[in-house]
């Protein structure tokens, strides 16, 4: 079975055409998850040790937030400052007209990550809810052997992406220490490939 038909059944779209199917979602979650082993100076103290990155099986919804919405949400956060980021593309952008869809999102269990970015569950000893103190290197993630240890573990929201496909943002939530972690990263697409041009991130006390 091909990779498009196992995917458009899993995702529920086995009468669509594989011309129909984007592999968008996967690649902006996978070089932005990627980031997190990078020493990059908004990433927590809280999240630099550990074997992987987990991400929760299921999209925070099930329905895209609109780019712009998530956009004017970040930027209300404080985050997404305009001269790091080529204000002048991003508003182009925007303005068009819109030119590409993406399909509906990409199911997390089907994506193809790096062998450091884990699509699954704590393992039983881990506490379930995030007011526990969060220490990295110290849980694992359920049904693997060898035991793996979590860096960071990521609830993420499907990508929106602007009018003409030219941007993306991908927005999670996370936990650092005892606390919650806004993080979103602004993207931009470069051929087939996509990049990582601003990350916001913000620890709620």
């Amino acid at each position: 079975m091909s990779r498009f038909v196992s995917v458009a059944f899993v995702a529920g779209l086995a009468s669509f055409s594989s011309a129909q199917l984007s592999f968008d979602d996967e690649k902006v979650v996978a070089v932005s998850m990627e980031t997190l082993f990078s020493d990059a100076s908004w990433i927590s103290e809280d999240w630099k040790r550990g074997d992987v990155v987990l991400i929760e099986p299921e999209w925070a919804s099930k329905k895209r937030t609109p780019f712009g919405k998530t956009l004017a949400e970040v930027i209300a956060e404080g985050g997404l400052k305009e001269p790091s980021l080529d204000a002048s593309d991003l508003q182009r952008s925007l303005k068009r007209k819109p030119s590409w869809k993406p399909p509906v999102p990409f199911p997390l269990r089907s994506m193809r990550l790096n062998s450091r970015i884990l699509v699954g569950e704590f393992a039983k000893e881990t506490p379930q809810e995030p007011d526990f103190g969060w220490e990295p290197g110290r849980f694992h993630v359920k049904n693997r052997d060898p035991k793996l240890t979590i860096r960071v573990p990521f609830t993420l929201q499907a990508p929106g992406y602007s009018p003409d496909g030219q941007f993306a943002l991908l927005k999670g939530w996370s936990i650092a220490y005892t606390h919650p972690a806004h993080v979103a990263f602004l993207l931009r697409r470069k051929a087939k490939d996509w990049i990582v041009v601003q990350v916001f991130s913000r620890v709620l006390y």
